[in-house]
């Protein structure tokens, strides 16, 4: 491993080393561990929540819900 040393912006770091973890370290994620965000949270574009929008996905969210218990009850007998 090498070792990195730091520009002295102030007294402290003049003679500060460290650590360089570019032999160990990836320059890309792992893509099997990248997961896409939603970033919006059903906000609009002046960055309000739409009362449509949050009350559609939390029945939409229910809905799947029941369903897979129905689904499930189904199976088992």
């Amino acid at each position: 491993m090498g070792i990195k040393t730091y520009k002295p912006y102030t007294p402290s770091r003049r003679n500060m080393t460290g650590s360089d973890f570019s032999e160990i370290t990836k320059t890309t994620p792992e893509k099997s561990l990248v997961v896409s965000l939603k970033k919006n949270s059903g906000r609009n574009n002046q960055g309000k929540i739409t009362v449509d929008t949050a009350e559609a996905e939390a029945e939409e969210n229910t809905e799947s819900s029941i369903s897979r218990e129905i689904k499930k009850m189904v199976s088992q007998q």
